[in-house]
């Protein structure tokens, strides 16, 4: 006999099993959440500007700069049967078309969770965000847990008793109980997508987790990362946004797209962290879920294999690949109106992607290691509904020339550099020197991972070139960020690159909005290259390279070449 309960009044939804009770307004928010018979939604707080203080388990999205929270026009009742209950709150009249989907099963401590969207006009629709979010009993749920850091979470109203710097970005007397230095941000507990397998809030008696099951509906490939959980006892899932490297979510006439669903687990007891991680790997290994039945959802996936060569021999380094529907836009971190997947290769080159969905994609890779800079566009590829699909061997054919020198690897990221290894904190930006003498032959870990606008980053090195030789050089400078200094200014990024006390080259760049948000290892990637005469360097004396910035740099790697 089934333990489902259901009934619907007026637009308001109660669900329950034997572990769990469900209250859904009208609005598709929860009033209430039982587990094990105690409520977890008590006493929600917020920041006092926030209409959605007292809110939880919405669904909004952002449009200039204003939220707007999702408008139920309908509550349909999907099923209503003895293995699950599923409903949907739908808006089919608002710009944006959103479905937002609620599936309680029988006899378990789960709510699984989705979102259909559509462009429900004519024209695009620029989105700055689209998420769903899940306010808890702060007094219950007090520590965050990501992959990059587990810690307490202070109120909203803790927080801004403090110093404020920017944005949600406080310094407090206590403030090291939060993070790792006295500057709390919502954005330490930002994450990539790629490496968070579930997140969440808990406390001593209970646990709430969000399992996204499979990433790869976030698009954007493994550098898109974003905000996690925060203060208030949040937990945010973030389909869409324009932090942290991303561009504003331009949506295209006839645009759809099904985001989910995602497990919300709840559990007790003393191990709710490894019984969390546990739960996670399951959702992985059932994905996609056969109980889905959804216009837009794939429930076949398929696996490819296949090898890369670079210019017909194997590459000596680790590369990323990457598959993404880039409908608008060839750099995958900022498309986000499709599905994206990615895997590295093994020391051969060889690589498997598994779960992938049917449909057209852009092939990218790019170099973990070494001195290839750059993002390629590899091929087109069509991916059919075949469960097993052997693409063979792809060439990626690069243009060859001789490294003079490099500092740290081309890797898309700032690893390797000093504090790229540290938890993410405001902190970090400020505690480079201001003015850097670095010589070549020194060690790699002695570069910083970002330089910022307070002096001039000096690179010194000795003639060792080739009197044979007639060609000039290219100095690549590979930037794994660019951020503007105020986060209020709209004016970009410049960069000054002089060769010998002699300016080479300006150039500027977009906004990534990365590096004042907490960002260590990456934000948007970007290339400058310097053609350097070769009458320009000195063959037996000292050679000079300054750059400067006002804003911040986030280093990827560095290369002086001959010029191909």
């Amino acid at each position: 006999m089934s333990d489902l309960k259901l009934s619907v009044n007026d637009g308001r939804v109660r669900m329950s099993n034997a572990n769990i009770q469900l209250v859904l307004n009208a609005e598709g928010k929860a009033d209430s959440l039982i587990f094990h018979g105690q409520e977890l939604l008590e006493n929600l707080k917020g920041e006092k500007a926030d209409p959605d203080a007292q809110h939880t388990f919405y669904c909004d999205y952002h449009v200039k700069g204003k939220t707007v929270n999702i408008k139920p026009n309908k509550l349909v009742v999907i099923e209503d049967g003895t293995d699950r209950i599923h409903v949907a709150y739908i808006d089919d009249v608002s710009q944006l078309g959103v479905a937002y989907h609620f599936i309680l099963p029988a006899k378990d401590d789960a709510i699984y969770s989705y979102v259909k969207a559509w462009n429900n006009t004519q024209s695009m629709i620029k989105v700055d965000e689209f998420r769903t979010v899940y306010r808890l009993n702060h007094d219950l749920f007090y520590l965050g847990k990501n992959h990059e850091r587990i810690g307490y979470q202070p109120t909203s109203a803790h927080m801004i008793s403090g110093s404020r710097i920017q944005d949600e970005t406080y310094e407090l007397d206590d403030g090291s109980l939060y993070s790792n230095s006295k500057i709390y941000s919502k954005y330490d507990y930002a994450g990539y997508f790629k490496e968070n397998d579930f997140w969440g809030q808990f406390g001593h008696e209970y646990g709430f987790w969000f399992i996204p099951a499979n990433r790869s509906y976030y698009d954007g490939g493994p550098l898109n990362q974003d905000l996690l959980l925060h203060y208030d006892g949040l937990i945010l899932n973030y389909m869409a946004s324009s932090h942290l490297g991303k561009d504003q979510f331009k949506i295209p006439v006839g645009w759809s797209k099904v985001y989910g669903p995602w497990c919300l687990y709840l559990n007790e007891g003393k191990n709710k962290i490894k019984d969390a991680q546990i739960r996670a790997k399951k959702e992985q290994a059932n994905w996609p879920y056969q109980w889905v039945n959804e216009t837009g959802y794939f429930n076949e996936a398929v696996t490819i294999k296949g090898k890369i060569k670079i210019n017909q021999q194997l590459p000596k380094d680790q590369l990323q690949l990457v598959l993404s529907q880039a409908c608008s836009n060839n750099d995958f971190l900022k498309v986000q109106d499709g599905y994206s997947f990615d895997a590295v290769t093994n020391k051969q080159g060889d690589f498997v992607l598994e779960k992938v969905r049917p449909g057209n994609y852009v092939v990218y890779v790019y170099s973990i290691g070494g001195e290839i800079v750059g993002t390629y566009k590899l091929a087109d590829k069509q991916v059919t509904g075949e469960s097993i699909q052997d693409w063979g061997t792809l060439n990626w054919r690069i243009k060859e020339t001789k490294t003079i020198w490099q500092i740290g690897e081309s890797t898309h990221t700032t690893a390797g550099f000093k504090f790229s290894d540290q938890l993410r904190n405001y902190i970090w930006q400020d505690s480079v020197p201001a003015n850097y003498d670095f010589e070549i032959g020194a060690a790699d870990n002695d570069w910083y991972y970002l330089q910022n606008d307070h002096g001039v980053w000096k690179i010194t090195f000795s003639g060792q070139f080739s009197e044979k030789s007639s060609k000039d050089y290219e100095l690549i400078l590979a930037f794994a960020g660019e951020t503007q200094k105020d986060m209020q200014d709209k004016k970009g990024i410049t960069v000054r690159v002089a060769v010998n006390d002699r300016e080479a080259q300006v150039k500027s760049f977009v906004n990534d909005k990365a590096a004042y948000r907490s960002a260590l290892r990456s934000g948007s990637y970007g290339l400058m290259k310097v053609k350097i005469a070769r009458d320009s360097l000195k063959p037996n004396s000292e050679n000079t390279i300054r750059i400067s910035t006002n804003g911040y740099l986030l280093y990827d790697t560095l290369l002086l070449t001959e010029a191909d």
